[in-house]
């Protein structure tokens, strides 16, 4: 029988220390919020099942305000310092251009925006590569065990884990279903034939006919790689998608045959990557000791970019404002915890992305006269607007 010295030895040896945040999660706003929150000086752990995150069909691209996001936290550099710039989009529908816009985007993959993250973090930040089994939060100390027996406490527990639901149902939170199956994404590298070359930097091709419950395909550079992903509004049983596993060029045209202009007889160089897109939000998220962010509060749809920007939301006013303000006085219990689900950029995020959420796929695949009438309305202004662009002087003379 072993007696309390050894006992008392054995614990000092699985015992990690303790620390202002524990980050459960490693992927991008665990690590974006390690990194925030160590340059503040803050003792912080991360812990992800991966040393080196393995491939994932996640965010494929930085755009619009996700840029502003990580450009004032001063992430942008370290990010895309080995992403592909995107310039310009050609968007085009039914074989026309819409218009030809100027952008700031980056293309890179999502296992490659994590690589570029971790490779910064500071040598502060306590990385352990484990499998959380069990999270016993309280009032004043959080405390974490992970599989192989470690141990460690904090004052705060970050739940990042995505889609994970394991630890999630520990702690009594419940996940409501809004839509199941929302939206598909598919994602693939394509090359273009040997006796043509693509036009753009990058393209985007919009729904032709809202039967088709296609969405858009867009066409980006990674690296030397041109990506594309494809999104829709269909049933995984559907037959189509079969099709776009084992045929996806002539998959794609059926629904899309005004992109074979663009396009041409192009060849897809990789495997299909899909996931189908639930829309989800928790219930009883209000812990003593934890918070979530990202997709472990509520998921959002691809197909309108507004997932790595809630995520960059809740990591930038979770770590600038909540945080520091908390870990300055004592306790952390729930009632301490709710200023940050009740902050109002939040909640205006989650909002405006559950709204672009069931208004992209309304207007997709919406039927009638008055929803063909709001689609023809929408990519009439664009061109408009585009040709107001190109007639302008300042246009002319550049």
């Amino acid at each position: 029988m072993k007696n309390l010295t050894d006992i008392a030895d054995e614990t000092a040896k699985t015992f990690c220390g303790h620390f202002d945040v524990a980050i459960v999660g490693g992927g991008f706003g665990g690590t974006t919020a390690a990194m925030l929150l160590a340059r503040k000086g803050f003792r912080v752990a991360l812990i992800d099942v991966h040393a080196v995150y393995p491939t994932d069909f996640r965010a494929e691209k930085i755009a619009g305000d996700q840029i502003s996001l990580l450009r004032k936290n001063d992430l942008l550099e370290t990010l895309v310092s080995g992403a592909t710039p995107v310039g310009t989009i050609l968007n085009t529908r039914k074989g026309r251009v819409v218009d030809l816009a100027e952008v700031e985007e980056y293309g890179l993959l999502y296992e490659d925006m994590i690589a570029s993250l971790r490779g910064a973090l500071p040598p502060s930040v306590a990385f352990m590569v484990g499998r959380v089994s069990d999270l016993r939060p309280e009032r004043d100390v959080q405390h974490v065990r992970l599989s192989d027996g470690r141990e460690l406490s904090a004052r705060l527990i970050v739940l990042a884990t995505g889609l994970g639901d394991v630890l999630r149902r520990k702690l009594g939170i419940e996940r409501n279903m809004v839509r199941d199956a929302h939206s598909l994404a598919f994602g693939f590298n394509i090359e273009h034939g040997h006796d043509q070359a693509f036009e753009f930097s990058g393209m985007s091709a919009y729904g032709e006919d809202a039967a088709h419950r296609v969405d858009y395909l867009s066409v980006f550079p990674i690296g030397n790689v041109l990506r594309a992903n494809l999104f829709a509004y269909r049933d995984i049983r559907d037959p189509w998608v079969q099709e776009m596993k084992k045929n996806p060029r002539e998959a794609i045209y059926s629904v899309l045959p005004g992109a074979r202009r663009f396009l041409g007889d192009f060849t897809v160089t990789s495997k299909i990557d899909m996931r189908v897109n639930d829309l989800m939000q928790t219930e009883h998220f209000l812990q003593d000791g934890v918070v979530l962010i990202g997709d472990a509060f509520r998921t959002s749809c691809p197909a309108v970019g507004t997932g790595l920007s809630r995520l960059l939301t809740d990591v930038d006013i979770l770590c600038n404002i909540y945080i520091p303000d908390w870990l300055s006085t004592p306790g952390m219990d729930r009632l301490k915890l709710a200023a940050y689900y009740e902050d109002e950029a939040k909640i205006a995020c989650d909002e405006r992305a559950a709204d672009a959420a069931e208004y992209r796929r309304a207007s997709t695949i919406g039927r009638g006269v008055r929803w063909e009438a709001h689609r023809g309305q929408h990519y009439l202004r664009r061109q408009m607007r585009n040709w107001i662009r190109q007639l302008s002087p300042r246009k002319r003379a550049a």
